[in-house]
């Protein structure tokens, strides 16, 4: 296997691998065992009959010659290839997240798996809002005005009361672009909580913070799930 990793290094399906690096700020050894596993997936390699998951970090620990004890901590639940959702819950090469990326069929820049420019939906009139337009968001343009490169705002109130409209509006109000940290994937599975702090974190990085609005959506809930990635959630 390890011959196999030697020989698509210069084909693009290594650079798409490197952009995942870059992005993830992922390490070497990450990348070598996100690597492998998806060459078992993509090969005929065939794990032995009822292996457990753990054991499959032995398989890669022997193809990357490195510790046991190395691999099974980049492939556990604590590491950042599960947490991203890199690896599935069977610590698989998780194709769902990032095949098409990955084999050439989506083009798309691997950053917009995290999070996205608001252009589908409709952004609701700045006068729609009434007493909360008129009176907290010109006090909310005056903080962004005053803070260009960092204002961390937050809305709350019951589910469907229109906070992420406000904030769409507002971006559109403040000339700002809207982009929105993303919840799901595009199949309608839930993203961990960590793979959202690191959108967080990519967005920041990627887009001008004085020409941006980063919406967070549930972003209590978010805290909630422990995440160890902060940005600037505005």
């Amino acid at each position: 296997m390890r011959a196999d990793i030697k020989k698509i290094e210069n084909e693009p399906i290594e650079n798409r691998f490197q952009e995942l690096k870059k992005a993830l700020k992922l390490n070497d050894l990450e990348l070598d065992v996100l690597l492998v596993m998806y060459l078992v997936r993509e090969t005929c390699f065939c794990w032995p009959r009822r292996v457990e998951s753990c054991e499959k970090a032995l398989y890669v620990a022997m193809a990357l010659n490195r510790s046991y004890s190395d691999i099974l901590k980049v492939m556990s639940s604590e590491g950042r290839l599960r947490k991203f959702d890199l690896l599935d819950g069977d610590w698989d090469f998780n194709f769902r997240t990032i095949g098409n990326f990955i084999n050439g069929s989506d083009s798309e820049a691997i950053e917009r798996r995290f999070y996205r420019k608001n252009e589908k939906e409709e952004i609701m009139p700045w006068e729609y809002f009434g007493e909360l337009s008129l009176k907290d968001g010109e006090l909310l343009k005056k903080m962004l005005a005053a803070n260009p490169k960092k204002c961390n705002i937050l809305l709350y109130g019951a589910p469907g009361t229109g906070k992420t409209s406000f904030a769409r509006a507002l971006a559109k109000e403040a000339r700002r672009t809207a982009w929105e940290i993303k919840q799901g994937d595009d199949d309608g599975h839930n993203m961990k909580s960590e793979a959202r702090m690191m959108g967080i974190q990519i967005c920041n990085e990627q887009e001008s913070s004085s020409e941006s609005i980063v919406i967070v959506d549930e972003a209590d809930e978010l805290l909630r799930g422990g995440g160890s990635y902060m940005g600037n959630d505005d």
